[in-house]
């Protein structure tokens, strides 16, 4: 099935469209936006999640050949090759992290702001990609940040819908 509002496809059996948030089949939405530019704020967070996510799969899946590439000379590479792994790990896991929340935060946006507030993680995140990863983990971590700069600049609306939730 498809969204009335976006034309998103969606599976059966699902109440809102992991998209736009707009309720499938009659459901009520979970919370109850105040206005129409507040829903389009939490999409486009949404969106911007699972754009992140994406970022995140295609690096990890390079770091994770990589790792296969320099397998094959088990010699020379092989500290490479455990190195490219572990990265394209934590960055596959970052991946489904954000794919998760992008459907979380349609459904219940609550804790936005406190989520993306700290910046430790990211920058950890960053430096291990640098290090580790190359110039291609750097990509994740700059698209990260301008998603965190877009929350951190909406906080106060982001916190309005919480507290209307």
């Amino acid at each position: 099935m498809f969204c009335q509002k976006c034309g998103n496809e969606i599976n059966d059996g699902v109440q809102f469209c992991d998209k736009c948030g707009t309720p499938t089949n009659g459901a009520q939405p979970a919370y109850n936006y105040t206005a129409a530019p507040t829903q389009n704020l939490v999409a486009s967070l949404a969106s911007k999640v699972k754009i992140n996510g994406i970022i995140w799969v295609i690096i990890g899946s390079i770091q994770l050949l990589a790792a296969l590439v320099f397998c094959t000379d088990l010699d020379w590479y092989m500290t490479e090759a455990i190195t490219f792994l572990i990265i394209g790990a934590l960055n596959i896991a970052n991946a489904v992290r954000d794919f998760k929340y992008s459907k979380t935060v349609i459904q219940s946006p609550i804790g936005i702001v406190e989520k993306f507030q700290p910046i430790g993680g990211a920058i950890v995140t960053l430096i291990y990609n640098v290090l580790f990863g190359g110039l291609i983990g750097i990509a994740g971590s700059i698209y990260y940040f301008i998603m965190r700069n877009f929350v951190m600049k909406n906080a106060e609306q982001f916190k309005a819908i919480e507290q209307s939730v």
